[in-house]
């Protein structure tokens, strides 16, 4: 056979090389065959390695997750729980702990509380003039509190004022008190009530929101006719944008315990033995009045009309202790001067001249005792 021959030619028997790869043929399928499910096992194994490796991730994945959310929750209920806490305790520092003022509280004194109440004096003033008492300063004492803002007891000023012309035209011829409040808001002072006293009243002192007054009612007895002196004490409340009298009680003073009021200037009304200088006008024309009172009342003077030269010798007397009655006349006019005094350096009244009535109003200039000189 040719070497090249792949059989027999005959009987068909495969050459030897053919003959080898025909026997080895079986042994390599069934090796071929044996080996195959050894492959499948081994990715099969990689296989279930990977999956559980895959799920493990994602149960550790879970599992972190799950803590990391847990500790924010238990963070953020921690936090709510702070927060609440620190609330309820700032609450409880408002009910129980007044909150300190951040703004600066202003010092009150008395300089300060002159100051604002002679700007709102002039608007109650009408035609009133303070009565310069010789206890106090310019006719009006100051009572300084507790300051804390409450109203009546921060500051108070008690006002000795004279009556007006309209009440000394209603023979209403009583001097008055005014009681001024004041209330510290911690920048500026605030008016919180003036109320006008039908009397003179003296504020005493305040005490837990009550102002302690008094006056004092001089009278004749009737057995014997002498002077006793009673003490009419009163209790003023702050209410609202006024003070209510509570009343109070009366009692029998002796002088010396409290003796009549006193002026800076010296009494209401003339001294005898002294003489005077007044200056003022009449109906708006300005004039001048001189006069001295003898010892027996008798007064003696002058009265000058500045703008037209007129000049009239004055005679006349004193009525009561506020009052008096001056004549003055030459050869062409006469007037008769009805005065009274509406503070202890001033006289208003009206001059008349025929059937007029000519308003006057007198300032005292000076006043000193009479010698050669007058």
């Amino acid at each position: 056979m040719s070497p090249m021959s792949e059989a027999c030619p005959m009987c068909g028997t495969p050459t030897n090389e053919d003959a080898h790869t025909v026997n080895s043929s079986p042994k390599n399928e069934t090796e071929k065959y044996e080996q195959i499910p050894n492959v499948s096992i081994f990715k099969n194994g990689k296989r279930v390695y990977w999956g559980v490796a895959a799920v493990l991730t994602i149960l550790f994945i879970v599992y972190v997750g799950y803590n990391i959310g847990n500790r924010q929750d238990k963070s953020k209920e921690s936090v709510t729980s702070i927060q609440q806490t620190n609330s309820e305790q700032r609450d409880t520092f408002k009910r129980e702990i007044p909150l300190k003022r951040t703004e600066t509280i202003k010092k009150m004194t008395e300089a300060d509380i002159k100051e604002v109440f002679l700007q709102h004096w002039k608007h109650y003033k009408d035609d009133r003039e303070f009565i310069p008492l010789e206890t106090c300063s310019e006719g009006y004492n100051i009572f300084i509190g507790d300051l804390d803002g409450d109203g009546i007891d921060d500051a108070i000023v008690n006002a000795y004022v004279t009556a007006s012309a309209k009440e000394i035209s209603n023979n209403d011829n009583e001097d008055k008190s005014y009681i001024f409040c004041f209330l510290n808001n911690g920048k500026t002072y605030e008016l919180a009530v003036a109320t006008k006293l039908y009397t003179m009243f003296f504020v005493d002192n305040i005490d837990n929101g009550e102002i302690h007054a008094h006056r004092i009612e001089y009278m004749k007895r009737m057995n014997d006719g002498k002077r006793i002196a009673v003490k009419d004490s009163h209790i003023f409340k702050y209410d609202g944008d006024k003070l209510v009298d509570l009343g109070g009680t009366k009692r029998t003073v002796d002088e010396e315990e409290n003796p009549p009021i006193k002026r800076r200037s010296g009494s209401v009304g003339l001294s005898e033995g002294y003489f005077y200088r007044y200056e003022g006008d009449m109906k708006g024309f300005p004039i001048k009045v001189d006069f001295g009172v003898l010892p027996n009342g008798v007064i003696n003077g002058e009265y000058q009309n500045v703008k037209y030269g007129t000049v009239l010798d004055l005679v006349g007397q004193l009525i009561s202790e506020k009052s008096l009655q001056l004549v003055g006349e030459n050869q062409n006019e006469k007037i008769v001067f009805e005065l009274s005094f509406s503070s202890p350096e001033r006289l208003k009244g009206y001059g008349r001249v025929g059937d007029n009535s000519l308003s006057v109003n007198l300032k005292q200039v000076s006043n000193e005792i009479i010698n050669d000189s007058h």
